[in-house]
């Protein structure tokens, strides 16, 4: 790394990191047919400020089984990136947290209704 980015990178980590905070989780979500390498320069000069989870995603066959997997190997808490298909990922993972988040939310008569069928509604289709 040149001198001035190893500077500016320090001084990044130095201000988003102050010497009482403890390091925050990061999961990298690599993109389609990628696997660590592909963030191997983000994991050595972030390292500083994040401990860092690289996801291995390539074992799976949907977005669902991919959010899942990266949702099994995360921390409890955990900041997330992705790139191209590890953004939808990503993005997946949201969705999956927040429904998640929602139904936790609702009491028992809430979550009845809600699983109940609605007769009333129509999907209109044309070919």
């Amino acid at each position: 790394m040149p001198n001035g980015l190893r500077f500016f990178v320090s001084n990044v980590v130095n201000l988003l990191l102050p010497e009482e905070m403890e390091k925050q989780n990061l999961v990298l979500v690599p993109g389609l047919l990628c696997d660590a390498a592909m963030w191997e320069h983000q994991s050595r000069y972030l390292s500083e400020a994040a401990d860092i989870k690289i996801a291995d995603v390539a074992h799976s066959e949907t977005m669902i089984g991919m959010a899942e997997a990266v949702l099994t190997m995360a921390p409890e808490k955990f900041a997330l990136a992705g790139l191209s298909m590890g953004g939808y990922v990503s993005l997946e993972i949201m969705r999956v947290l927040l429904a998640s988040d929602q139904d936790s939310d609702l009491t028992s008569r809430e979550k009845n209704r809600k699983a109940a069928p609605r007769k009333n509604l129509k999907l209109h289709c044309q070919p």
